[in-house]
């Protein structure tokens, strides 16, 4: 008497498609004895989406498709081969990602070294977009500075009689320990919406000290420092201020852009701010 006994697991079939154990990484075949053949795939990875499948590799375009992992080579792609990195040449060397300056393995290179702001020449030196004392590297100390009447004729104005730049206004309060602007320099700056619009240096052996009160810069050529006539600190020991006073009647100022102005007075380290809008009369502009 013929005995049969179910294989286990054994699906029967009559074509491949009668076959599908729903494993996107199998072959689903109708074998000759009429049952299923599943065939595991060689490197295949199931997946649910293409996060699943990233396989570390530059060159390829990761991919899930129902269900199982395709990765297809990225035209035009070139492997890297990661060798030293070189400062400077615009290459990803290393093949970590990062390239020349941004890569820490450039950061001794002297190719990497950002230049420093020097304090005192009218120049960005150090591409942030602030000249000397705009910058905080040049300032220890910032207070604001207490403005109190602003005349600036630019060119536009230039057939208009007078002054072109008048500044009155109060540097400190109250009055700094140790204040000698005998002692170190003086950088007086205006900036506009299109950038630097007057930079004046006066180094402290400019200025006299006739009285214990006041100290003063006076050049009527104005070359000494090119756009200043002359300058005065003065001590109010009542009130317990400094006040800054600058002239300017051949300073040569452009057309402003904007009507908001950034000034800097700074003595020194120690750098008085003032953020002024400024309103259009007959003869330039003028603040209050």
């Amino acid at each position: 008497m013929c005995v049969s006994t179910p294989r286990p697991g054994c699906i029967p079939c009559a074509q491949d498609g009668d076959c599908n154990d729903d494993d996107a990484c199998t072959t689903n075949k109708c074998g000759e004895d009429g049952s299923c053949q599943f065939t595991t795939i060689p490197g295949c990875k199931q997946c649910t989406a293409a996060t699943d499948c990233d396989d570390a590799h530059s060159c390829t375009d990761d991919a899930c498709v129902d269900g199982a992992c395709e990765h297809q080579p990225t035209p035009g792609c070139t492997v890297c081969e990661p060798t030293t990195e070189i400062c400077g040449d615009g290459i990803d060397n290393d093949c970590n990602g990062l390239t020349d300056c941004d890569d820490p393995s450039c950061s001794g290179s002297a190719f990497c070294q950002k230049p420093k702001e020097i304090c005192g020449d009218c120049i960005d030196n150090d591409g942030d977009g602030l000249v000397d004392y705009e910058d905080p590297d040049c300032c220890a100390e910032t207070t604001e500075l207490d403005l109190q009447g602003m005349k600036v004729r630019p060119e536009s104005f230039a057939k208009s009689r007078g002054k072109r730049l008048r500044i009155r206004s109060v540097y400190s309060t109250p009055i700094p320990d140790g204040f000698d602007p005998m002692s170190a320099d003086t950088q007086v700056q205006i900036r506009d919406d299109a950038g630097e619009l007057f930079c004046a240096h006066i180094p402290a052996s400019y200025w006299t000290h006739p009285h214990s009160k006041i100290f003063r810069f006076k050049d009527k050529t104005e070359t000494m420092t090119p756009g200043v006539r002359k300058s005065t600190f003065k001590l109010r020991l009542k009130k317990n201020r400094v006040r800054f006073g600058l002239v300017g009647k051949r300073t040569t100022i452009r057309d402003i852009e904007g009507e908001n102005l950034g000034m800097v007075v700074a003595v020194g380290d120690r750098c008085s701010t003032k953020d002024v809008e400024l309103r259009a009369g007959k003869r330039g502009y003028v603040y209050p």
